[in-house]
């Protein structure tokens, strides 16, 4: 009988000290702020008032919370997405697409309004041609270029029952083609310019993939920037007496970078899941001087940046210019060249590392995050020779936060 009563006894205090350790490990992790590997920040405490107790917000963001600081998630996380993956063999895990080639965002079904659609391309249309104006009225160049997002350059590796968005995305194209074409806005299109075009490396051309979009990750690396690069420097010259150098054959060299690629579609799945890819850089022959710094921070700016883009042996999109800085310029001191300024979001990156071989200087925004001005502002203070946004076909149609043409963020 003594036994069972300290059996029974050391089954309390042994419950009683796993909640005790996972409400300690809980508590202790609750400063934490971004999950490298879900690649997303964590839920922040929520501050009571009357009005969230009531309403029930308070609640849920406690819930949110204890959920995104619980003890040991990563592991746990990490342990269900492999049972999901290797053994239940489910097709949508994390909102992720699960395939033999490629991880795909997930896409909810959605209803295809081609009114809606053609009304957002001739709002969108009309921002630009705002910002056209602006450059043009000091003499300058502005060109709008589409890259294809991921979701996009891989629609038929969607099983037959998932959304891959094609419909969404032919008319978003068709509509906003049509509406950059009435307003004279320099539209370039890289989907058929990629299809047409290949592989730069010429020892990367038998990889299976497509060179121009990464199979797990949003985004492509620098042959993909190279191209789209090469697209805007040849529209420029067609357009203007700018005369632009582009590097081609031995005046540039690719490279594949040694340690695997790991992406970020949920961080390759959290790593329980095996796709192997590499990246590559491109350099000069020829050395410029640059001087480089990274706008508000007053930090230095890397080209090519391991850095925290390097964890556990591999390497995140991160490694091409450090990063989504919101605010970037490099100098590369020969004034008798024309001038660029870049904008967008992380798609510009692949193309910023070899987009200041053409010009004097080159600034570029991130306007997910700059703040400090509006981009007309900062067009008119700088004067930029050449004006080029480069937005992903998921975010062409976005008017508001990222990629706000007109508005100042801080004042939404």
């Amino acid at each position: 009988m003594k036994i069972k009563k300290f059996a029974e006894i050391l089954m309390i205090i042994t419950f009683i000290a796993f909640l005790g350790a996972g409400m300690y490990f809980t508590l202790a992790n609750r400063d934490a702020e971004y999950s490298y590997y879900e690649n997303r920040n964590y839920a922040m405490m929520p501050e009571a008032s009357v009005e969230t107790v009531l309403n029930g917000d308070y609640l849920d963001g406690i819930e949110d919370f204890l959920s995104d600081h619980s003890a040991f998630r990563e592991n746990l996380v990490k342990i269900q997405t492999y049972i999901d993956a290797n053994i239940l063999k489910r097709p949508v895990i994390n909102d992720v697409v699960v395939t033999d080639e490629v991880l795909l965002p997930y896409k909810p079904y959605e209803i295809i309004d081609e009114e809606k659609i053609k009304n957002s391309a001739e709002k969108v249309a009309s921002l630009n041609n705002e910002v056209k104006e602006l450059v043009d009225s000091y003499g300058g160049e502005y060109v709008f270029t589409a890259v294809p997002c991921q979701y996009a350059c891989y629609e038929d590796a969607y099983p037959f029952y998932l959304n891959n968005r094609e419909e969404y995305t032919d008319l978003s194209i068709k509509y906003l083609s049509e509406a950059m074409a009435k307003y004279g806005v320099n539209f370039i299109d890289m989907l058929p310019i990629f299809e047409n075009s290949e592989d730069p490396v010429e020892s990367a051309r038998d990889e299976e993939g497509l060179f121009y979009s990464s199979r797990i990750d949003n985004h492509y690396d620098v042959r993909g920037g190279y191209l789209t690069y090469k697209a805007i420097v040849d529209l420029v010259n067609d357009k203007t007496d700018f005369n632009l150098k582009f590097p081609e054959g031995d005046e540039i060299i690719f490279t594949q970078y040694e340690n695997p690629y790991r992406g970020s579609r949920t961080r390759k799945l959290l790593d329980v899941i095996n796709f192997e890819e590499y990246i590559y850089r491109a350099d000069f022959s020829e050395q410029l001087n640059l001087k480089m710094y990274s706008g508000i921070y007053e930090a230095t700016l890397r080209i090519y940046e391991e850095g925290i883009h390097l964890v556990d042996g591999m390497i995140t999109y991160g490694y091409y210019m450090g990063g989504d800085k919101p605010q970037s310029k490099l100098s590369t001191n020969r004034p008798e060249l024309p001038s660029v300024l870049i904008y967008g979001d992380s798609y510009t990156n692949a193309v910023e590392v070899m987009a200041y071989y053409s010009f004097s200087e080159m600034h570029s925004l991130d306007l997910r995050h700059y703040k400090e001005m509006r981009l007309q502002d900062y067009i008119k203070e700088f004067e930029p020779d050449v004006v080029v946004c480069i937005r992903d076909y998921e975010a062409l149609l976005t008017t508001v936060g990222n990629g706000d043409i007109g508005a100042i963020p801080d004042a939404a």
